[in-house]
């Protein structure tokens, strides 16, 4: 990495890297993708073992005390529920006490706090250096470090709506951390659109992996070295680099989106309203042309209201299972898994699309390394 200044003129892109193991280093790697398979993991397990469709997660457990009901607000998800009946023989057997629930949620949290702080922090680093002159290829290394810190963050905020509805203040710091991250995250990864060089000979590409990354924060230059690399590339938009970049924005957004919606109880409670809503107008549709059927007399006309009725049904079905399965917590773990899995293939194809020696454990890499420490450590104190 050059010590203290940029070139981006297009004939300063470079192939040539210096090895960087703090960003690199297979220690940075484990610690930050250990973590976040751990917390994946984790947060399945909460779901198989500890979570319970029935309970409302708005309802504090210090209103059980009192007349409140929730069972009047609350009805649980059919997709959870069935989900939960096909898996409950099998937990019957297992003691999965309060404390164990407890300390596993507190593990979640525990890690949570922990890759929030790295992940801020080396973000931070990452635009720092960009006036020093990081790579784009360390620079995009650093992006999908990120990613994980942001998919640990998430992942314990999935499992711990209950814990923090009682707890207002906390939440709110943690909603704004969230953002604070996703928001940063995104930022750093727009140049990342550009970083094709893996697929140079068949597509071009802007970027080299010697390449200063902070020029690519200029659009127009960006694009312009994108089509000078190759004058017969099909177009940016076209290109892998492009398509899984707007992917990973794609589920960045999602995953930020649905917890925002998911925490704040009026907006929920918006999004149940106009579900409502809609199907009660395809309700009234469907109970319109079953009065009108009974009126119809030619034979013809019985059948097409009955054609018309019997599809109205269907939609009502489908985009019933549809909304049921969407705001369910099983697609919260579906897309937790499919996140992580993105994150991984991103981050071992990145580090396989350049050549430099970066596999010497330094300082800088013992330390995250250790992170995975912090969450077994909380889990067997308690």
């Amino acid at each position: 990495m050059k010590p203290w200044n940029y070139d981006c003129s297009f004939s300063a892109r470079s192939s040539e890297l210096d090895p960087y193991g703090d960003v690199a280093g297979p220690g940075v790697l484990a610690g930050f993708l250990g973590t976040g398979w751990l917390a994946v993991g984790l947060v399945l397990l909460h779901y198989i073992c500890v979570f319970d469709p029935n309970k409302n997660p708005y309802f504090a457990d210090s209103q059980a005390s009192g007349d409140y009901d929730d069972r009047n607000e609350w009805k649980a998800n059919p997709i959870d529920s069935l989900v939960k009946s096909l898996i409950g023989k099998g937990l019957r057997r297992m003691n999965i006490n309060t404390v164990w629930a407890n300390t596993l949620e507190m593990s979640i949290l525990g890690m949570c706090d922990v890759q929030f702080v790295t992940g801020l922090g080396i973000l931070i680093s990452g635009f720092i250096d960009l006036r020093k002159g990081i790579s784009a290829y360390h620079f995009y290394l650093i992006t999908h470090v990120a990613w994980f810190s942001n998919l640990t963050h998430i992942c314990g905020l999935t499992v711990l709506r209950k814990y923090l509805h009682s707890r207002p203040t906390e939440k709110v710091i943690r909603l704004c951390s969230m953002a604070a991250l996703a928001i940063l995250l995104l930022i750093a990864m727009g140049p990342t659109l550009f970083f094709n060089w893996a697929y140079i000979d068949v597509e071009g590409s802007a970027s080299l992996p010697g390449t200063d990354a902070i020029c690519f924060y200029n659009i127009s230059r960006s694009t312009n070295w994108y089509y000078l690399s190759n004058s017969d590339a099909s177009g940016l938009a076209n290109s892998i680099a492009f398509q899984s970049g707007l992917m990973s924005i794609l589920l960045l957004f999602l995953n930020f989106a649905s917890r925002m919606i998911k925490f704040q109880k009026s907006l929920s409670g918006r999004l149940k309203a106009l579900r409502r809503l809609l199907s009660g107008h395809l309700v009234n549709g469907i109970r319109l042309l079953g009065r009108r059927r009974l009126e119809t007399t030619g034979l013809r006309s019985l059948f097409n209201r009955r054609v018309m009725l019997y599809n109205l049904v269907a939609l009502r079905l489908v985009l019933r299972l549809y909304c049921d399965l969407l705001v369910s917590s099983l697609s919260d773990m579906f897309w937790l898994l499919v996140s992580a899995i993105w994150g991984t293939i991103k981050l071992f194809m990145t580090k396989s699309s350049a050549n430099v020696d970066e596999n010497d454990w330094t300082f800088g890499q013992i330390l995250p390394a250790f992170l995975l420490l912090g969450p077994l450590t909380i889990f067997f104190n308690r």
